[in-house]
């Protein structure tokens, strides 16, 4: 005999705290034993005895689903209610595991996430309103985005859903504040930024960079033979060579402006689907940093000749 097909339902809610919290309703929901005692039956929560589970833990969530998925043969489908909050926030360890989840990015989830050096952050969209199978419920509850991308020295913000971009604009505003010293900071308000320039503002900063470029490659080009004679013991050789002599630096030299205005207009950029390093092309072509480098140390004192402001560069190495 075909069983029962029952469907439960799913609140996503938020405690006082700022804590997201996932509270279940239906028949046929377990726990799965004593292993499960630390999240404690939902009648703890009085002002909720309309649910009967409630986990403050996108992990315990997931166990949880998971378990009834494997012995539950009558629950078939899990209804996230209209009543459920738009998006929560959360940070993973380095294997992908949610370590810690708010629904604001203020208080002690702020503090944490700073005190562990500002790592990937996610942004989960709940799918108020749709019924997913419970099998998949674990995952298919929500759209998981990574919201900020983060390196030593820049850092990206990805994954904003047009509908909620006033409030998470909020939120970034929240996370970075008293933090104004920061890179993250700087890169959270030049999106911020982008976000408010009109289509002719864009094209003027992309025009400012251009001339910028150009008028550097132009002078690359017109002292070509200079700048490769500071690099004459380099020349004519095969990449092994260069090796033996350099060592093992194959990489990237990234170069960006050091005026400010210029700089200001390659961060909006990069909001913009643009890289924040200048487009420009060095006389020799090399693997080595060193030799790079050294490309680079010559054209600077040709633009200072020039009246020109210097560029500066991050190396990554490969």
């Amino acid at each position: 005999m075909e069983a029962e097909s029952r469907t439960v339902e799913l609140l996503v809610d938020e405690t006082r705290k700022n804590n997201v919290i996932f509270k279940f309703r239906g028949e046929n929901l377990k726990l799965e034993g004593e292993r499960y005692e630390s999240m404690g039956p939902f009648t703890e929560y009085s002002k909720d005895n309309d649910f009967d589970y409630g986990f403050r833990s996108v992990s315990k969530l997931d166990r949880f689903i998971n378990f009834n998925n494997t012995i539950n043969t009558s629950t078939e489908r899990v209804k996230i209610l209209e009543d459920s909050i738009d998006y929560f926030f959360v940070i993973c360890d380095h294997n992908g595991r949610v370590i810690e989840s708010s629904t604001a990015l203020t208080g002690d989830f702020k503090e944490h996430y700073w005190n562990i050096d500002c790592p990937d952050l996610y942004i989960h969209y709940v799918k108020k309103g749709e019924v997913v199978e419970l099998i998949d419920s674990a995952y298919n509850m929500r759209h998981r985005m990574r919201l900020l991308e983060t390196y030593w020295n820049k850092a990206y913000v990805t994954g904003v859903f047009e509908e909620h971009k006033p409030s998470i604009i909020s939120d970034l505003k929240d996370l970075v504040s008293g933090y104004e010293c920061t890179t993250l900071y700087e890169e959270i308000h030049s999106y911020i930024e982008s976000e408010s320039k009109s289509e002719e503002d864009i094209e003027e900063f992309k025009s400012k960079v251009r001339d910028y470029e150009n008028r550097v490659q132009h002078i690359i080009d017109t002292n070509r033979e200079r700048i490769l004679e500071s690099v004459s013991e380099y020349r004519n050789k095969s990449a092994d060579e260069v090796l033996e002599m350099v060592g093992l630096d194959a990489g990237w030299v990234h170069v960006y402006p050091s005026r400010d205005d210029l700089r200001k207009a390659k961060r909006i950029l990069s909001n913009q689907g643009e890289t924040k390093w200048l487009d420009i092309n060095l006389p020799m072509k090399t693997q080595s940093t060193t030799v790079k480098k050294k490309q680079i140390k010559e054209l600077n004192r040709i633009l200072e000749e020039e009246g020109i402001s210097e560029l500066l560069y991050e190396v990554s190495l490969d």
